[in-house]
């Protein structure tokens, strides 16, 4: 989730929660009525709003909030993350109503009472807007992820999840020790199928081993989820090495609307090496805790199986110096 439009219908609850939605991630906000009206309540020309849209688009990550039906395509295709309310229309009226007098930081003026035009467009959404919508959100729904609110309730308790942040990287790339300060940052729970591994098995690289650890990676992977609804944030810590396991549990997190960070711990191949070599070094000391000696075998292994994320699998790359 690094590009993010909001909409729905005015008074729907979209810019509450954007703010809420950049105040939990960072990810810089624009409010599209910002962008659009001038303080005199007149508006810029549709190619200063394009041109302004496209800039937007090039930044690493940001959050949209407005509906703009003329230009919501082109802000589905640049997007990776669409959320629509789909909030009844009474609702949506009451919060219409609850602007008058106020002065919002997504307007560029107070809004001292409702003008007629935005009491129609809000009358009419439902019925004609709302189904375009949807036929927009089937075109591009495979490559996006899509979550639906009905209810402001259900954006409430969507922001109090935790998020979950999964860490890929080989082994000695530094994960743990990059996974223990998000822990600080964040007050975060860290999940370790390694921890699990060496407190179960004592680490045995024996038959079982593996699908041992594919049945502890599915486990933490459904408590991830579990901990993140109970409004923890969870830190997955065990290197997610193919693109097809990133890709498994990223739809996995999508289906569960559980917001989720890829974190890739890059590592030079001199500093890998040593590493492994001082990683070694501790075990065979009798201070290796929970970590396991990696010899040639093992090293073959990770050589042959790690796939390098791409750019757009990731959403922080950590490069360690």
């Amino acid at each position: 989730m690094k590009k993010v439009i909001i909409i729905g219908c005015p008074g729907a609850g979209k810019s509450y929660f954007a703010k809420k939605l950049h105040s939990m991630t960072g990810i810089p906000l624009y409010h599209l009525d910002l962008i659009w009206h001038k303080p005199d309540k007149t508006h810029i020309s549709r190619a200063e709003f394009d041109e302004t849209l496209k800039r937007i688009f090039q930044e690493d990550a940001w959050i949209m909030d407005g509906d703009f039906s003329r230009t919501m395509e082109i802000r589905m295709q640049a997007c990776d993350t669409i959320i629509l309310f789909d909030i009844p229309y009474e609702i949506c009226m009451q919060g219409i109503r609850e602007r008058e007098g106020t002065k919002r930081d997504d307007m560029p003026w107070e809004v001292a009472e409702t003008d007629t035009m935005l009491l129609n467009e809000v009358k009419s959404y439902i019925p004609e807007q709302l189904p375009k919508v949807y036929q927009l959100l089937d075109k591009y729904k495979r490559n996006k992820e899509v979550i639906i609110f009905r209810t402001r309730e259900e954006a409430e308790r969507w922001l109090m999840m935790g998020r979950v942040f999964l860490i890929c990287g080989k082994i000695c790339s530094g994960k743990t020790y990059y996974a223990k300060q998000l822990k600080e940052t964040y007050n975060a729970v860290i999940l370790s199928t390694d921890e699990v591994t060496y407190d179960l098995m004592d680490n045995e690289q024996g038959e079982f081993y593996n699908e041992f650890a594919r049945r502890v990676n599915r486990y933490l992977m459904k408590k991830a989820a579990e901990i993140a609804k109970a409004g923890a944030n969870v830190i997955l810590d065990w290197g997610f090495w193919t693109k097809e396991n990133r890709r498994e549990i990223s739809d996995f997190l999508k289906k569960q609307s559980i917001l989720y960070e890829w974190h890739y711990i890059d590592v030079g191949d001199e500093t890998w090496q040593k590493n492994i070599r001082e990683r070694n070094s501790r075990i065979l000391a009798g201070n290796g805790g929970s970590d396991f000696y990696v010899d040639d075998g093992l090293l073959e292994k990770v050589l042959s199986k790690f796939e390098v994320p791409s750019g757009d699998e990731i959403d922080v790359r950590y490069t360690v110096k």
